[in-house]
């Protein structure tokens, strides 16, 4: 019995060589589903691999997406995109007995916290993370920069093709510009908690969301 967890060991650091390939490989294949294109016009960039894990960013046929794959023990992989962080709901001060009552009906009484005491300092809360699909319904190919500023400032470039839309996972407060040729900004829009949908008017130089 003993040498099962060893012989799972082994088993698991053996696959790790062939994992980064699998994990490649299932992402293009999600992402051309997801875009309707061929394997063969997908790009597959990694951003972070961790053995039997990774994150990439796939683009083709205009389209660009972030997935994070896994393999199992067993060399079956799965590719999916970053859904939102949980969020818990606190339950400061609420009382909680072993099965008792929390008012010492027979299970013991629990005394709150006196009002001097320093509960410490407050974390400050993590971003929002917003799923949006962005379509468009422009009649051609359009020009997009994910930044805050285009062409002076820090972002990524990308393109979103005529009646296409794809899926990203955005922080609340990012922005979505429309670019021309020059990489000039002509229309942005800022993402907020709640947005679904961003589409590229017919216009092909505005936003609508919702």
């Amino acid at each position: 019995m003993r040498l099962l967890p060893l012989a799972l060991i082994l088993a698991s650091t053996s696959l790790l060589p062939a994992c980064a390939g699998r994990l490649e490989t299932t992402v293009r294949k999600r992402a051309a589903g997801d875009f309707a294109c061929t394997q063969d016009q997908v790009q597959v960039e990694t951003t972070q691999y961790s053995g039997m894990s990774g994150t990439y960013v796939a683009r083709g046929c205009g389209q660009e997406s972030e997935y994070v794959s896994r393999c199992g023990l067993i060399g079956i992989c799965m590719a999916s995109q970053p859904g939102p962080a949980p969020t818990y709901a606190s339950n400061d001060g609420q009382s909680h007995g072993g099965g008792g009552d929390p008012h010492g009906g027979g299970g013991g009484s629990y005394d709150s916290p006196s009002s001097g005491s320093d509960p410490g300092p407050s974390q400050p809360a993590g971003p929002t993370i917003v799923s949006i699909t962005l379509r468009n319904t422009c009649s051609q190919t359009v020009k997009l920069f994910f930044g805050d500023k285009p062409k002076f400032g820090s972002g990524t470039y990308s393109s979103l093709g005529s009646n296409t839309s794809t899926s990203y996972s955005k922080q609340a407060g990012d922005m979505i510009w429309i670019v021309d040729d020059g990489q000039n900004g002509i229309s942005s829009v800022t993402i907020e908690g709640g947005m679904r949908t961003v589409e590229i008017n017919s216009d092909c130089g505005s936003f609508s969301a919702r």
